[in-house]
């Protein structure tokens, strides 16, 4: 097999930009009739792309807060780390040999809660199962939610590989003694070498006054890489304001990142995409979740593990991957879900190079969304000249609801209909 990702692994995305599956298909689309065969028969076709995507992998340690029967985990440490160490196993017995693991996320409390000596087994088993090759160590990253680690944890860490830090602040709900501290341990680990930082910014409700003062200084002690706003319309002005008054600048989906970001260049170069986990320069990698309630995005099919825990246990127990449920995407819903990402990741849509790919006429085969792109743009949402849809928003919540506009149909009713008997 020859391994040829065509990008460059320095820039794929370091960051869950959210819960895992992004905007399109739903998991509410997502159907038992599909499960661990259907799994590997698509990493199997992975692997044998003569050009294979690049490789991501994100480890979990709980079912990313999903609210859901069984979710919640009261087993013991040691037997939890011991089944995810597992599922690595197994999930790296699937993937030639040869194939390098470019990216390796580490969500959940895993950072947090796991012992010295199991984050370095946690090292030892990608370094066995997984062809790591050390130009990817740059794209390791740790996501904290709102821990905050001691220096000696970083350090840890750092030598372990990880060079990015992401974690969340609530404005007016994080205390400024966590205020503090968060800023104390971004600090320690741009000294450790960390190499980006990025900050889940949640504006709660009713917060009409904007960022606290105890927010702003944080800010400007921390002076994250990345910001991300998630917010309602109440506070969302002034926080944006308040980014752009330090610099920041907007590169889509409320991420603020700072000049010379290299999420910014790679949007000028028209190389900027949008994957299952968020921006990235890679243009359809595959992503591998490993731990309960996981999700994998692997060529055109999507898996998502047993959230419930000990059936996801049993199921490692008897060597297979637990995926519980999936979706393999039609055509349309390939093509949909690509435009989806040039609205997000290049802000415009690119009717020509859509109708020379998929031998289409765009006007005819979307001709319910053209209508409603005509009508965005008398609300000044979108610009459209000739061949080129120009997305002139910038802001999460607009560019959902462009994005919805191009959502199936049929996939739209089927998730209302199963949502009425959840």
């Amino acid at each position: 097999m020859t391994v040829s990702s065509g990008t460059n692994s320095a820039d794929l995305s370091t960051d869950i930009v959210a819960v895992p599956c992004g905007l399109y298909p739903g998991l509410e689309s997502f159907s038992s009739e599909y499960g661990y065969d259907d799994y590997c028969n698509w990493i199997d076709q992975a692997n044998g792309d003569p050009m294979p995507a690049p490789l991501v992998l994100y480890l979990q340690d709980s079912a990313f807060g999903r609210v859901a029967e069984g979710t919640v985990n009261d087993s013991p440490l040691s037997e939890r780390v011991d089944t995810i160490l597992q599922e690595l196993r197994l999930q790296g017995q699937l993937i030639d040999s040869d194939r390098p693991l470019q990216q390796f996320i580490c969500a959940g409390a895993i950072a947090v809660e796991w012992a010295d000596d199991q984050l370095y087994q946690l090292v030892c088993y990608l370094q066995e199962f997984f062809f790591i090759r050390r130009d990817c160590l740059s794209n390791w990253c740790v996501c904290l939610a709102q821990a905050t680690l001691s220096r000696s944890r970083l350090r840890l860490l750092r030598v372990l590989g990880f060079s990015h830090l992401r974690i969340t602040i609530r404005n007016r709900i994080t205390s400024p003694v966590e205020l503090e501290e968060a800023a104390a341990m971004i600090c320690q680990a741009r000294q450790l070498g960390m190499e980006r930082i990025g900050v889940d910014l949640i504006l709660g409700g009713g917060e009409k006054s904007g960022l606290s003062p105890e927010l702003q200084r944080f800010l400007v002690a921390s002076d994250p890489h990345r910001v991300q706003l998630i917010s309602g319309d109440e506070g969302y002005e002034s926080a944006l304001n308040f980014l752009l008054s330090r610099q920041y600048e907007n590169v889509g989906f409320d991420w603020f990142v700072r000049p010379g970001d290299p999420w910014l260049q790679l949007k000028q170069d028209g190389r900027l995409h949008w994957s299952m986990l968020g921006f990235t320069s890679a243009s359809a990698p595959d992503v591998i979740g490993v731990g309960p309630g996981a999700i994998s995005s692997v060529c055109e099919f999507y898996g998502l593990h047993e959230e419930n825990w000990d059936r996801y246990q049993q199921a490692i127990q008897q060597g297979r991957i637990p995926v519980m449920r999936g979706i393999e995407l039609e055509a349309d819903d390939v093509l949909r879900r690509e435009i989806m990402g040039m609205i997000l990741a290049a802000s415009r849509i690119s009717v020509g190079a859509i109708e020379e790919k998929w031998g289409i006429k765009f006007n005819d085969y979307f001709a319910r969304e053209a209508g409603k792109l005509r009508e965005f743009e008398k609300n000044r949402l979108v610009d459209w000249h000739g061949k080129d849809v120009v997305v002139l928003v910038r802001n999460r919540s607009a560019l959902v609801e462009l994005c919805r506009l191009f959502y199936h149909q049929q996939r739209v009713q089927h998730q209302h209909s199963e949502s009425m008997h959840i």
